[in-house]
């Protein structure tokens, strides 16, 4: 099957994420006076098995594939798989399986497009946990460069457009000036070519 992963730290919202995508009607609800997007109405029981949290405590414990439709794909479907959270707060034996069991879904798959998920929480001035997460990427899909037109981004918990306008424009410096340090880091640059070339959110 034609697949799309959907990867990141635990925590960043990558389940919530694939509801959005698939349909679900979300709801902003706060919990000890935190907003969180709850999943409602969910449309599948396939949907119901991809399940979300109001924690950054892992959630999703394996792969787990959704099919949606999809008008803009060439069958009208396209299969959006959840995977398990990079730095899994279940320990490291738990994440060196995880790793597995997503290596075995992409071998299987006829093609793989990966959307990345990172939330703003993790972005400092030189996104040195988004390069951390690059690697850990790198070692599921190989060559960065080579796979680069197959991988998206998406940043969550970053709703103000000023907000939005400073880390575009952030993003689009650190592409500018990298230190030595990240110019040799393929990955990095890689993705910052890719992202800075994106417009800012109007």
């Amino acid at each position: 099957r034609d697949l799309v992963i959907v990867v990141g730290d635990t925590g960043a919202g990558k389940s919530t994420l694939i509801h959005f995508l698939a349909g679900t009607r979300l709801v902003k609800v706060f919990v000890d006076g935190i907003p969180h997007l709850d999943a409602s109405d969910v449309r599948s029981e396939e949907l119901r098995r991809i399940a979300t949290s109001h924690s950054v405590n892992s959630v999703t414990k394996f792969p787990c594939a959704v099919t949606v439709d999809s008008p803009s794909a060439p069958e009208g479907k396209v299969t959006l798989c959840d995977c398990p959270g990079f730095g899994d707060t279940d320990g490291a034996e738990t994440e060196i399986a995880n790793g597995h069991c997503v290596l075995r879904v992409v071998g299987a798959a006829r093609s793989v497009r990966v959307v990345l998920v990172i939330s703003r929480s993790t972005i400092d001035d030189r996104f040195r946990a988004f390069r951390v997460l690059l690697q850990t990427l790198t070692r599921f899909i190989g060559d960065m460069e080579e796979n680069a037109a197959r991988i998206f981004y998406v940043i969550t918990r970053c709703d103000d457009p000023d907000e939005q306008r400073i880390l575009q424009n952030r993003i689009t410096y650190l592409f500018q000036h990298p230190t030595q340090a990240e110019k040799e880091d393929i990955a990095f640059m890689t993705m910052l070519a890719s992202m800075s070339s994106k417009p800012a959110p109007s």
